[in-house]
């Protein structure tokens, strides 16, 4: 029962180790398989991909396979991100939920399509002990999951499905596949019901026996009276019965399809591959797509990048005034749109990461230098909070309002001060 620093027991390296035999040793001299870590997570979450042997010994000894750490997660999201499909299958067989949704609104198929990337996007369930893992075993974990019927569907707290956050296009390609499927199956009933209604057009009111002659059958209306009507041709026939299940090239104009693309197409914006965005937008993607929850288009995506400029100095990343020129001059997507999150404009997003290109490009495309967000402040405020002198002095010459005071009565001079970006 000794703990070490992390709060962990031996059953915790037993565990991490896939050793069975320590494992069953320490349950018999009545350690204790619940207890948790500093973390929150028990011994179940540190069993690593392949041990699906040490997962079942410590399930036998009744682990349990619902229990959430610090942040909400169970130990079946552990088993999704590292790829681990037989822990995660024993897991599942063990009544663990599939549709457990932690603290950021994900559940483990968000895990699973991320696969060991989501420590950079502020996830602590990976482990030092985490190697990179194959694209092969993403793949199979995440069929694994679909085939419990996860929730592709499934928005986190910041609207994004599972499909954004797929790496590989082998595990985006089944996502794919899988919502179709579940598109298909929730619109299936009226189609099937307006098939149905018209084959039995002809049946209402009538008993069909089997007759004659020249390709005629004998039915009796509802008066019993007798009269010959021809057989439906064998094209019509097939017609009415073919299955209506679409494969993946028939999704190309669906709508389900249409929606997929947009997701890819905000992803590529905001990454600025300007490549995969025209390649995006030449395969009908959406280009006036706005942001379900914040409200933003793919100007706001454009304009701001992953990686804003270290304070004090310009952007050193590629300007993304090429990618705005396509998607504004070329697409026609609004370059004044204001945003639901903090009624910003793109020009905001610009200033902020010290484009100064992209500033001008704004501007010219006639988005407003002086226009307020949600605090009051207009895009100069963020150009001088991260020390953009040449956003800044672009936006002032542009009637940027230097003197302009936010909801605290605070001016950009102010924030030029409080940062250190005065000389």
């Amino acid at each position: 029962r000794a703990r070490d620093s992390s709060g962990q027991t031996p059953l915790f390296c037993a565990a991490r180790s896939g050793s069975v035999t320590l494992i069953r040793m320490l349950t018999e001299k009545a350690a204790d398989v619940n207890t948790v870590d500093i973390r929150g997570r028990n011994a179940l979450f540190w069993v690593l991909k392949g041990a699906a042997a040490a997962a079942r010994a410590l399930i036998v000894a009744r682990c349990d396979v619902l229990h959430r750490d610090n942040q909400g997660q169970t130990p079946l999201f552990a088993a999704a991100l590292v790829g681990g499909s037989s822990v995660a299958t024993q897991i599942l067989r063990s009544r663990g939920d599939v549709h457990a949704v932690d603290d950021a609104g994900q559940t483990c198929l968000h895990a699973a399509t991320r696969g060991g990337d989501l420590q950079a996007h502020g996830h602590s369930l990976c482990h030092n002990n985490l190697q990179e893992e194959s694209i092969g075993s993403q793949v199979e974990t995440t069929r694994l999951l679909l085939s419990y019927a996860a929730d592709v569907h499934r928005p986190d707290i910041h609207g994004r499905s599972c499909i954004f956050y797929a790496r590989d296009s082998g595990v985006t390609r089944l996502l794919m596949v899988s919502r179709a499927r579940a598109d298909t199956a929730a619109h299936s009933a009226e189609p099937c019901q307006a098939r149905g209604r018209k084959e039995n057009a002809l049946l209402i009111g009538k008993e069909k026996t089997p007759k004659t002659h020249d390709g005629e059958f004998e039915v009796k209306d509802e008066k019993g009276l007798t009269k010959f009507e021809k057989e439906p041709e064998p094209e019509d026939e097939l017609e009415l019965r073919k299955p209506k299940s679409p494969c993946l090239g028939s999704l190309t104009s669906s709508p389900l399809r249409t929606e997929l693309r947009s997701e890819q197409l905000m992803r590529e914006a905001w990454q600025g591959n300007l490549p995969r965005v025209a390649e995006l937008l030449a395969a009908r993607a959406d280009p006036h797509v706005v942001h379900e929850s914040f409200g933003q288009n793919l100007a706001h995506f454009a304009a701001s990048q992953p990686s804003t400029a270290q304070s004090g100095s310009e952007s050193k990343s590629p300007s993304r005034r090429p990618l705005l020129e396509l998607l504004i001059g070329a697409y026609g997507v609004s370059a004044v749109l204001v945003d639901r999150a903090m009624r910003q404009t793109p020009l905001f997003y610009a200033a902020r990461d010290g484009d100064s290109d992209s500033c001008a490009y704004l501007m010219d495309c006639k988005c407003h230098p002086d226009h307020s967000d949600s605090y009051s402040q207009t895009p100069l405020f963020w150009a001088v909070r991260h020390g953009h002198e040449v956003c800044a002095s672009l936006l002032i010459a542009c009637r940027g309002l230097a003197d302009s005071v936010d909801k605290k009565g605070q001016s950009p001079l102010f924030f030029s001060v409080k940062f250190g970006h005065v000389e």
